[in-house]
């Protein structure tokens, strides 16, 4: 079973998966799964991934990635088409000009960063070279880290 999606979601948007395939069933576990990293690999830098399953932006382009896969060398054209909606859709979500639905209708956005969020952002690092007794927690952090716990 996919994160985001299944073999039944793939097949009831594109029927002609069941006819390329001489096994539907490799679906899931040949092109589903492949799709999904994609998915997460590209979208990763700027939103939390794995993304929750009730995300249906991310179950449309799992559905349209996996059945991309399958007909990649059966029908090119198609493949681009496809491909292009899927690029299309990952780079307004990046640039954050539309954001991701979930079932419940909630928008989730892009955090827009070109790198991991951490809970430590914003803080001077307080290791480096040298011996490792002189490493400290910078000064604004405890502080931060006191007040919260009061």
């Amino acid at each position: 079973m996919g994160r985001y999606c299944e073999t039944a979601d793939v097949t009831a948007r594109f029927r002609r998966a069941v006819d390329v395939l001489s096994y539907p069933m490799a679906i899931e576990s040949h092109y589903i799964l492949f799709a999904e990293n994609d998915l997460d690999s590209r979208l990763g830098p700027y939103f939390a991934v794995p993304f929750s399953s009730n995300n249906v932006t991310a179950t449309d382009l799992s559905i349209d990635l996996s059945y991309a896969r399958v007909i990649i060398y059966d029908d090119p054209k198609k493949y681009e088409a496809i491909m292009g909606r899927v690029n299309g859709m990952i780079d307004d979500l990046i640039a954050g000009t539309v954001s991701m639905v979930t079932d419940s209708g909630d928008l989730i956005t892009s955090s827009n960063a070109n790198e991991a969020w951490s809970n430590t952002m914003g803080y001077h690092s307080a290791f480096g070279v040298g011996d490792f007794v002189d490493f400290q927690v910078d000064s604004s952090q405890l502080y931060d880290e006191e007040s919260e716990r009061l």
